[in-house]
């Protein structure tokens, strides 16, 4: 007795990085819609008919295909996070120059590095977890010298 599965039951999860490894790309004027009855597969660059249930040649469901042809929102999104980024570092730098300005030898060149990450890179996440490492890891770096001062303050009290 053979045992039969739905046709969808070997669908590729259609993830960043396999699209990466592939070499291919999602976006951009080598994935034209050809008109608006035939979309292009973003894994295998074959046609697809708006009305298929999945890709033909790889499978890639039709919810995924259509997906990256209304890829502008995200666009949006990026773009919005972006600016987020372009007003956050600077606005932490001046504050901290403002109120800690003996702190600014750290935030300063975490501020810059986060900012390049989060508006140039466009990787907010790891900008901020470089941002808040540096900020608290670094002057870490430096405990001696400032147990040093802190034994001198101390000894000037007596």
């Amino acid at each position: 007795m053979l045992l039969s599965l739905p046709d969808d039951a070997f669908t590729p999860a259609l993830t960043p990085g396999r699209l990466k490894r592939a070499g291919r790309r999602t976006d951009g004027p080598d994935m034209p819609v050809l008109n608006s009855q035939t979309l292009t597969c973003p894994l295998c660059r074959d046609d697809v008919p708006a009305s298929a249930a999945s890709c033909r040649s790889c499978h890639l469901p039709i919810q995924d295909v259509r997906r990256h042809h209304l890829g502008g929102r995200r666009r949006g999104a990026d773009l919005r996070i972006r600016l987020v980024g372009l007003v956050a570092y600077p606005a932490l730098v001046a504050w901290c120059l403002w109120q800690l300005p003996t702190a600014a030898t750290f935030v300063v060149p975490a501020a810059f590095v986060g900012w390049v990450l989060h508006v140039v890179r466009g990787r907010p996440v790891v900008g901020a977890l470089v941002f808040m490492v540096v900020v608290a890891l670094a002057p870490l770096l430096f405990w001696t010298a400032m147990a040093t001062d802190l034994m001198d303050d101390v000894g000037s009290l007596f």
